[in-house]
């Protein structure tokens, strides 16, 4: 069962994400975290497969925490899902992910890209 951890600071977002996950063909395990600090401790304590993190939240934000879960879990798929325009900060996302996903974003395009990544990182691990 693939494990999916969703970073956004909208709580409403998360609902969302996790609904999508419930509804889905697949079974899918999801963990939400309100920020980049809450999202490194889950992390830490719970292995996942992908990573959907929001770039622009307060305290640790999503471009920190890409940089952590590079170096300290390289094999996990990050996935960026922003609505940030900021161009910078965009190519450095773009950097440490594998995916980038414009918000607003159709609920099916973030299922899609969850199920490709997903069957990305099986098929190279395999």
């Amino acid at each position: 069962m693939p494990k999916v951890l969703f970073v956004d600071d909208e709580e409403h977002n998360l609902s969302i994400f996790e609904s999508l996950l419930e509804n889905a063909d697949e079974s899918w395990e999801s963990r939400t975290a309100k920020d980049g600090e809450e999202a490194k401790q889950v992390l830490n304590e719970w292995a996942c497969d992908l990573l959907v993190t929001d770039l622009r939240m307060p305290n640790f934000n999503g471009l920190s925490l890409l940089e952590y879960a590079k170096d300290e879990y390289p094999d996990l798929m990050r996935i960026v899902l922003s609505g940030c325009a900021e161009k910078s900060l965009l190519e450095r996302a773009d950097q440490l992910s594998h995916a980038r996903l414009e918000k607003p974003c159709r609920l099916e395009d973030i299922k899609q890209t969850l199920d490709q990544c997903h069957r990305f990182n099986s098929e190279a691990n395999n």
